[in-house]
């Protein structure tokens, strides 16, 4: 009877040890959950297509801005190659959207914008209405204010950011002017160093104009050292 009683104790206390050890292991932090799940992308836009106006060789498209959840409760919009309100030019564009949290997971939103050109007759007959109508060779390029250039500092470490600016207007002794192509739209994302803005402009005659101005993104080590 001792005997078993005995036994009974050695069992108990080493039961009692093994838990003690074990919970020793957790409480130091040794195993660690790993998040490998990447965000959810809501309402990622399916393909677009417009048509352009006759005479213009591009046009503007916006649609609803896709957004992401993540198990984690956190997720950042860290790219987005053209925001909606861009002027896209004749043929197929693709836009990216990139989310990711904390732990780095990501998930990325494609889809293309497909800018469709006028009928060819339609194009014809524009073409002759303005030989029609022109009362004098106009070789008088538009005019353009043009924004200055554009500082931002950012954080070290900071891969990009969003910059914004207003955009640049031009007129026309035609009195018609047309934005014909631009290399970025604000709030596009910049990475550190200088990046060259451009937008150019042509009135009916053909006549072109270009405003270019530069977007630097300083990160705070090389800001002040």
């Amino acid at each position: 009877m001792k005997l078993l009683l005995l036994l009974s104790m050695l069992g108990l206390a080493w039961a009692i040890s093994v838990n003690k050890l074990r919970r020793t292991e957790d409480e130091e932090g040794e195993t660690k959950e790993v998040d490998n799940e990447p965000p959810f992308i809501n309402g990622c836009p399916d393909d677009i297509t417009r048509t352009a106006s006759i005479g213009l060789p591009s046009t503007r498209v916006t649609w609803r801005k896709p957004t992401a959840t993540d198990n984690s409760g956190t997720v950042s919009l860290i790219s987005r190659s053209i925001p909606p309100g861009s002027f896209f030019r004749v043929g197929t564009t693709t836009v990216t959207y990139i989310f990711a949290d904390e732990s780095g997971n990501s998930a990325t939103c494609i889809f293309d914008v497909n800018v469709i050109g006028p009928a060819e007759d339609e194009r014809i007959e524009y073409l002759w209405s303005l030989g029609k109508t022109k009362k004098a060779e106009d070789n008088q390029a538009p005019f353009i204010d043009c924004p200055d250039g554009i500082t931002r500092i950012v954080d070290a470490g900071v891969t990009s950011t969003a910059v914004t600016w207003f955009e640049p207007t031009a007129t026309d002794n035609s009195g018609t002017v047309y934005l014909e192509e631009q290399t970025h739209s604000p709030g596009s994302f910049f990475a550190p160093g200088y990046t060259f803005v451009t937008y150019t402009f042509v009135d009916r005659s053909g006549n072109t104009a270009f405003c270019t101005f530069y977007v630097h993104v300083i990160q705070n080590e090389e800001y002040y050292y």
